[in-house]
């Protein structure tokens, strides 16, 4: 509606092609002077490997697969016939059904979010297999609150688990590193799932520690940590080896010490492995290749909230092996089709590999996939937040 596309809603449940669809079901009629942008908008996209040599930049955007939501394509011939009222504008109350306790489902950006309010506003909420429960009755605070977050919180018969507490987060800052914020998206992506994050400069840390920070992200380039870098580069990596031997000491200090450690994506991958924070094998793909990809996710805390194979996001692929020291928590499927669309040649090495991996002896995880690329990957924010509360 933003971009000036029509959408209207079913007026009442219906059935098509053998599935049932509720009151309020969003319709978009193709026959519309913008039909090419919301196709654009709404399709599953296709793998262009083979159409083009290489790619730039982004080459899958794929709202359903990245938002979290169904789109279902019907054609013009066929029998749908539903009678629609047009959307004028759109409402997300959300709704506290029944008198506690309470499940705060974890599935949304919007979830995690309510769970680190209710954290903040003093309320008892346990974590148990991926899952929040909130030990209280009803109050007017907490309906309020849940209204606002524009989800529906249900009550259950009775609740378990570890205590969810605050958590200090700190996310390395690249300052602006080959013209770009790499971390910014990552950042982005925890913010908006109600954490309050610090940003420290790979100086500062070296300089300072990381204090008491309970969990700290590295998201972008292993040149972050060099101290030979271009005259454009080097005013945001480290000044000299002292610099560097004194960040990776504050790091091993505070992973040694009980903080979470947690890298995202290829770069923060090299890096984990320059430290010497993990033994497994970084295996990368070309730097700009990218897209769509089906992942295993198994049936892990680090993994809930996400269908056992459901959707990931690649730029510059990286998986890993030699992982008998690590948990692996998610691969690639190992199917030949596990790349959904995009542009990845010479993928078939990183088939059935593992992409999100968990060191057994140190808090150490690593998130192979772009789980917050550009404030874009909105389905996969929630990764993050796994990664966070999984002890």
């Amino acid at each position: 509606m933003f971009n000036d596309i029509n959408v209207s809603e079913a007026k009442k449940g219906f059935t098509y092609d053998g599935v049932s669809y509720p009151e309020g079901t969003y319709i978009v009629d193709m026959s519309q002077a913008k039909a090419g942008l919301a196709n654009t908008m709404l399709w599953d996209g296709e793998d262009i490997t083979n159409i083009t040599p290489a790619m730039y930049d982004i080459s899958a955007w794929n709202l359903p697969e990245l938002w979290g939501f169904e789109a279902l394509e019907i054609d013009a011939e066929s029998s749908f016939n539903v009678k629609t009222q047009d959307v004028k504008n759109v409402t997300a109350a959300g709704e506290l059904v029944g008198d506690g306790p309470y499940v705060v489902p974890n599935s949304s950006v919007k979830s995690v979010n309510l769970v680190n309010t209710l954290v903040e506003r003093g309320f008892e909420v346990k974590r148990d297999e991926g899952q929040f429960y909130l030990e209280t009755s009803k109050t007017p605070e907490l309906r309020k609150l849940v209204e606002e977050s524009g989800i529906t919180v249900e009550t259950v018969e009775s609740i378990s688990g570890d205590t969810v507490t605050a958590q200090k987060v700190t996310i390395l800052k690249d300052g602006g590193m080959n013209k770009g914020q790499s971390h910014a998206g990552t950042l982005l992506a925890l913010e908006r799932l109600g954490f309050d994050v610090k940003e420290i400069t790979p100086r500062q840390l070296a300089e300072e520690g990381l204090g008491d920070t309970d969990v700290f992200f590295y998201s972008g380039t292993s040149r972050l940590i060099s101290y030979n870098n271009s005259q454009a580069n080097a005013e945001f990596g480290l000044e000299n080896e002292s610099q560097y031997d004194a960040f990776k000491e504050n790091v091993h200090s505070f992973v040694k010490s009980g903080g979470k450690y947690i890298a995202v994506g290829a770069g923060a991958s090299d890096a984990a492995k320059q430290l010497e924070l993990t033994n497994v094998k970084v295996n990368k793909g070309y730097s700009n290749s990218n897209g769509i990809v089906r992942v295993d996710y198994g049936s892990t805390p680090l993994t809930s909230g996400y269908e056992a194979v459901d959707y990931g996001f690649v730029f510059q692929p990286v998986w890993y092996s030699e992982v008998e020291g690590a948990d692996v928590h998610a691969s690639f499927i190992n199917s030949d089709d596990f790349f959904v669309a995009g542009h990845w040649e010479n993928r078939s090495d990183a088939q059935g590999q593992p992409v999100i991996v968990k060191e057994q002896d140190e808090d150490v995880t690593m998130i192979g996939l772009e789980a917050g690329f550009r404030d874009h990957t909105d389905y996969l924010f929630r990764l993050f937040s796994n990664a966070i509360y999984t002890k």
